[in-house]
């Protein structure tokens, strides 16, 4: 897939209901981070370094998005908030793109609300200028001790992982739905996968038409994981050096995990 470097992360807010299935541009990204936003259903975060040419469908931004954009020191796209949440970005900014003519679009290949999508050239407009420089944190991870773990299963999320054994990758299934990448035509090929366990509030904020509630998710903190890499289980630890660094993550030995260069996906999760 063709892609742009960026010289500081984009996130993209992207929906998860099975209207906006299969998004685009996902299999670029090198973090994706889902949580439930209200009502039981998911909202991912996409974090990109390099930012293919289609990206989307792009959605509305919660209060974890808000956090993520200041973790990764990056700009926010999405196509809106809340007034709550709006209120809470105004008392504590951080860089977000709304929807703009000019950058962002419609098609014809989802129906509205998930329908909005947003390509390379736009991004790097919008990025321009921004936040200082930053590089993503990336490596080769060489873990040790791990247990077998050829499937995944995040009930939180009504979500099952399986491992791919070939490429050694993991294949994301959702109500009996496989996700794939829509702009390549293939499965989403997942390198890594994270269950990162943290506190959970439900907020004052009113968050949708039918007057559900949003979420408070904890990421400034430290917590419990279990991280996932090819086909081995590690029991981990997460944790925030502070709220404008990227999160850290160890095995329970204490043993430093770099994230690999491809796909990294990280379920929120309560506990």
């Amino acid at each position: 897939m063709h892609t742009t470097p960026l010289s500081y992360p984009a996130l993209i807010q992207i929906p998860n209901d099975p209207g906006a299935w299969d998004q685009s541009g996902l299999q670029s990204a090198n973090m994706v981070f889902e949580s439930v936003a209200e009502g039981g259903i998911t909202r991912f975060t996409a974090v990109f370094q390099q930012v293919p040419d289609k990206v989307g469908p792009v959605r509305s931004g919660r209060l974890i998005s808000l956090k993520l954009t200041r973790h990764y020191r990056g700009r926010l796209f999405l196509s809106g908030t809340s007034q709550g949440t709006f209120g809470v970005l105004n008392s504590d900014p951080v860089p977000t793109f709304f929807d703009t003519q000019g950058f962002y679009y419609r098609t014809s290949d989802h129906r509205a609300p998930d329908n909005l999508y947003i390509n390379a050239d736009a991004i790097a407009r919008a990025e321009a200028p921004g936040p200082a420089a930053f590089a993503l944190p990336t490596g080769n991870p060489k873990l040790s001790g791990g247990q077998p773990a050829n499937s995944i299963s995040v009930p939180e999320h009504s979500t099952t992982f399986s491992l791919e054994n070939d490429s050694k990758a993991y294949l994301k299934t959702e109500g009996g739905h496989q996700f794939g990448d829509a702009s390549i035509g293939q499965p989403l090929r997942i390198s890594m996968v994270i269950v990162m366990r943290t506190q959970v509030t439900t907020t004052g904020i009113i968050e949708d038409v039918n007057g559900a509630h949003g979420l408070d998710y904890n990421i400034d903190g430290s917590g419990s994981a279990d991280v996932y890499y090819q086909g081995l289980k590690y029991g981990a630890h997460w944790s925030s050096p502070d709220r404008s660094s990227p999160l850290v993550f160890t095995t329970d030995a204490g043993q430093a995990i770099a994230l690999p260069n491809g796909l990294v996906w990280i379920e929120v999760v309560p506990g």
